[in-house]
Formats: structure tokens, sequence, C-alpha cells
């Protein structure tokens, strides 16, 4: 299970590793932890992932973090990323990546194997509005 130490420690092999992207924390958990997020870019266009919402999902954070490694690496070694220039990509957009927005959730899910919620027993993306009943066919 990819948890919370394990993406701790990757973020410190890719702070260590690459030298183009900004690492900084968008805030802390209810149990303290870190909520960080990766910037890859210096373009005008943003655009934002993020994983583990839910306590279960701890396998998107992973594949987010893969996604940064493998755009640093492409970057660093001027190949193309399935078929995309980084070169462009870093100078025409900010890609921002949130791999564990819920890392209280994730530690959880070790061993309350169907906890999605936060440590407060909160399922965060039930909480703001997303206008989903708009694209209901009534």
């Amino acid at each position: 299970m990819y948890d919370y130490y394990q993406l701790k420690s990757d973020i410190e092999l890719l702070s260590s590793s690459y030298d183009l992207t900004d690492i900084f924390s968008i805030g802390d958990s209810v149990k303290g932890r870190k909520l960080y997020t990766v910037k890859f870019g210096t373009g005008k266009k943003e655009v934002y992932y993020n994983g583990a919402h839910h306590g279960l999902e701890h396998i998107t954070s992973k594949l987010l973090m893969k996604f940064i490694f493998d755009l640093c690496y492409s970057y660093t070694k001027n190949i193309k990323l399935r078929g995309c220039n980084l070169k462009e990509l870093y100078e025409k957009c900010s890609v921002y990546i949130t791999p564990m927005v819920n890392p209280d959730g994730v530690e959880l899910s070790k061993t309350l194997k169907d906890w999605q919620a936060n440590a407060r027993g909160v399922d965060l993306n039930h909480n703001y509005d997303a206008m989903w009943k708009r694209g209901k066919i009534e």
C-alpha cells in the first residue's frame, strides 16, 4: 500500500533529484500531515491534478508521483513523453499536482478496510458543490 510515509519519501527524493519543480504544502490535514503539492512548469495555462480524495484511493497517489517523475525525467533527458514535448509544455503550462488530498484517510484505511473519509469522518468530495446535478437529464 502506498501510504503517507512513502509519499513523503518520494517527495524528498523528487526534491533532491530535480530542481525544476516547486514543492510546497497547501495546508495540513486534521492530524497535521502536509498536503504536498508539486508544480511543474512556468506557463500561464494551469492544470491541476489530485489524488487520494478517499482513503481507499492510495493507488492514485502512487500514479501521480510516477507521472511527476516521468515528467521530470523526460524533461531533463529532452525526450518526448507520450508524444508531448516537455520543454514546450514546461514553458506554456503550469501543472499542479497534489498527490494525496486525504493523507489521514489513507493512513486510517490501513486498518479500517472500508474507510474513505478523513480523520473527522468527513467524506471530502461530498462537501463542495460541483454542480453535478446540472449534468443530469431530468
